[in-house]
């Protein structure tokens, strides 16, 4: 609460009529900008960044407060104030890991929207789904199988250095290993079962270091998807 304090107050030092700044919740503040050059506006942006990351002394302790910027322009005529919020923060998202600042990108933002509507908004059938490498024993049984990615947007398929690259960059690495996860127990049970009705078959997950970071119950999670498609638990490995 004292870091948001102060924050405030280093935001509202620098607010005239042409910059009006707004706490909209949580750490996340906007700062609305009128009749500015977008030369202005980064002078700005990169200012207040520094404003932001200057120690903070409470008690015995010093804080050292990180902070990135999202820029987005629009014509209040042309956009409403959603969509040019969408846009900023969809920039911010951008550069969150980086600590700078950012503008809005027509061509990234369509991309980061694109994944964002498949990966987040659907259910896992309808956006991934595991390509089996199967292991088979001498006389063709089915040892193990080994499941990479793939996606049904043939788009992304043909881009997934970019994808994984924005997946890098807007931490959302859990969400993919979580629906992943549920994809390759599902397909592993519809696929394999009748040949392996014992459910001896083993398999790895590779998984993110921030999704063990980020999901805590990870485990409890895999241990509900391997009793949800009858599997053994034993058989299955987490490799990170």
């Amino acid at each position: 609460d004292r870091v948001l304090q102060v924050v405030a107050k280093r935001l509202q030092k620098y607010a005239d009529s042409g910059y009006v700044p707004f706490r909209i919740g949580g750490d996340e503040f906007v700062v609305l900008v009128s009749n500015k050059s977008k030369d202005d506006v980064e002078e700005y942006a990169n200012h207040i960044m520094k404003e932001i990351k200057r120690p903070i002394v409470f008690a015995d302790f010093v804080i050292h407060p990180e902070g990135s910027v999202g820029i987005a322009e629009g014509n209040i005529k042309e956009k409403d104030i959603d969509q040019i919020l969408s846009e900023a923060d969809l920039s911010l998202y951008n550069v969150k890991r980086t600590g700078k600042v950012g503008w809005h990108d027509d061509g990234h933002i369509e991309w980061v929207n694109m994944i964002k509507e498949n990966l987040l908004d659907t259910q896992t059938k309808g956006f991934v789904t595991p390509y089996f490498q199967p292991i088979v024993y001498k006389d063709g049984s089915i040892a193990s199988a080994e499941a990479l990615f793939r996606s049904v947007n043939p788009e992304i398929n043909r881009n997934l250095g970019k994808f994984f690259g924005t997946i890098d960059k807007l931490n959302w690495f859990d969400v993919v290993d979580l629906r992943m996860a549920d994809a390759v127990f599902s397909e592993i049970r519809r696929k394999f079962w009748a040949e392996n009705k014992s459910g001896k078959i083993a398999f790895s997950l590779n998984v993110h270091p921030y999704t063990l970071l980020k999901v805590s119950n990870y485990a409890e999670y895999i241990d509900d998807l391997a009793e949800r498609y009858n599997l053994n638990r034993n058989h299955i490995t987490v490799e990170v």
